[in-house]
């Protein structure tokens, strides 16, 4: 399990919700605290992308160019 880095306490393990969602299917942030999700779309030009809820909003996170 990866961890969310918290400034000054101990980090909050992130949590992976397995199913795909789309920006109209995003469950309730307030349910989902470090946890990461899968949209199929809504990153940049709505393309996939990440998102982690804070325990208050989904935030995105950009796919980069590929590991080399």
């Amino acid at each position: 399990m990866a961890y969310a880095p918290v400034v000054g306490t101990n980090p909050m393990p992130i949590e992976y919700i397995g199913e795909p969602y789309t920006k109209t299917t995003l469950p309730d942030a307030t349910k989902y605290k470090n946890r990461l999700i899968v949209l199929t779309n809504g990153g940049a030009s709505d393309a996939p992308c990440l998102a982690i809820s804070d325990g208050i909003g989904w935030f995105t996170i950009a796919v980069g160019a590929a590991i080399a």
